[in-house]
């Protein structure tokens, strides 16, 4: 279990049976105690434990009662949120998706990878640059073409016959 995982336990006290719902909200490593206030009357467990926030009150639950009801959300889609790097997490993750449903973005990722090592700190780039456009079309995934205004639309930087780039299929939409 981790932190933010929802689990249930049953435990009884003056011989009344009670099912708790709460939120894991810290590992207790082995050996070492929950020190939940007011007191802690128990002993160090000797294996990892569980402190489970149950609305304002904490517990320190026995592990081989507890049951998960519902895995926290991964690490990884708060690090998607808030634009930090997320691959080290990628293979520890379930939403880690080794093969892209298009082959083309494998390509492009090693190709930009192989790039980023090679540039190191001076890389900065946006999806238009001139130094990405020719390795997405290394992949596949974009490719010069002359413009034509009913066929890519409105351009301002652009006259009909024009080179531009083009990502995606010209027979099915894409971005001029």
């Amino acid at each position: 279990m981790k932190v933010g995982d929802k689990v249930k336990w049953s435990s009884q006290a003056q011989g009344k049976w009670k099912t708790k719902e709460g939120v894991v909200t810290r590992i207790v490593p082995t050996g070492k105690l929950a020190n939940l206030k007011p007191s802690n009357t128990c002993l160090p467990r000797d294996h990892e434990s569980y402190v489970v926030k149950v609305g304002k009150k904490l517990y320190w639950p026995r592990v081989a009662a507890l049951k998960l009801v519902e895995e926290a959300p991964c690490e990884c889609v708060n690090w998607c949120r808030d634009g930090r790097d997320m691959s080290p997490h990628h293979p520890r993750c379930k939403h880690y998706t080794p093969d892209p449903p298009d082959p083309r973005y494998a390509v492009f990722g090693f190709l930009m990878w192989e790039m980023i090592r090679k540039l190191d700190e001076e890389f900065c780039w946006s999806e238009w640059s001139e130094e990405v456009l020719p390795i997405a079309q290394k992949a596949g995934l974009c490719k010069r073409v002359a413009y034509d205004p009913e066929k890519h639309g409105l351009m301002v930087d652009a006259d009909k016959g024009d080179m531009i780039w083009f990502w995606g299929d010209e027979k099915t939409g894409g971005e001029a």
